[in-house]
């Protein structure tokens, strides 16, 4: 197929061929993090800060692993279609991505040796109510996203916990204040959450 062999020639110059299997695909990685996943023939790439908005434009649908009893929406975009189309964009997208994953995993191990309460959106209540769930330091609360540390958060206190916790939590992870998330990515994280807790 075109656009995989046009993958490939993009990634090849990055020297980012490393691989394994992952969510019934492969993935592949850069520098032992992973940026890209191939899976029936589809090539997904990982939604960052920079790069999420433009993917979601171009129409790029998210990739859905289907497991035994859920179907689990992860943040990698459909970018098939976009190499084939528009070649010198998808390749320019492809490159910044495996940047932007450094960067962004860089940004992250630094956050590490906060207090969650220091993460931007975090209070001392958002820190207790973490803790109260099993999430205990900053590691932990990136290991498990902020999904998963809401879900716990909504299973302990009740799903009517305000909505509005979990545009914090993301946004904590993403270094960015709440009110700044897209209604995209807030949409994005709520389906996410929905699929959670009603699969």
């Amino acid at each position: 197929m075109i656009s995989i062999q046009a993958f490939y020639t993009i990634i090849e110059q990055h020297g980012a061929l490393s691989t394994r299997s992952m969510f019934g695909g492969v993935g592949f990685f850069h520098y032992d993090i992973m940026y890209a996943l191939i899976n029936q023939e589809r090539i997904y790439l990982r939604g960052t800060q920079k790069f999420e908005s433009q993917l979601i434009t171009y129409g790029c649908q998210r990739y859905q692993h289907v497991k035994k009893t859920t179907v689990a929406t992860v943040n990698y975009y459909d970018i098939t279609e976009m190499l084939y189309r528009h070649r010198e964009l998808a390749t320019e997208v492809i490159g910044g991505t495996m940047c932007e994953v450094l960067f962004e995993d860089q940004q992250r191990r630094s956050l590490y040796n906060q207090r969650l309460r220091d993460l931007p959106n975090l209070q001392l209540t958002t820190e207790r109510m973490l803790k109260k769930v099993g999430i205990d330091d900053v590691a932990t609360f990136f290991d498990v996203g902020a999904v998963v540390a809401f879900t716990k958060i909504t299973e302990r206190y009740g799903h009517k916990t305000d909505i509005r916790l979990l545009w914090k939590l993301a946004a904590a992870q993403e270094g960015v204040y709440w009110e700044l998330l897209e209604e995209t990515r807030k949409q994005a994280l709520l389906n996410e959450y929905e699929l959670t807790v009603y699969s």
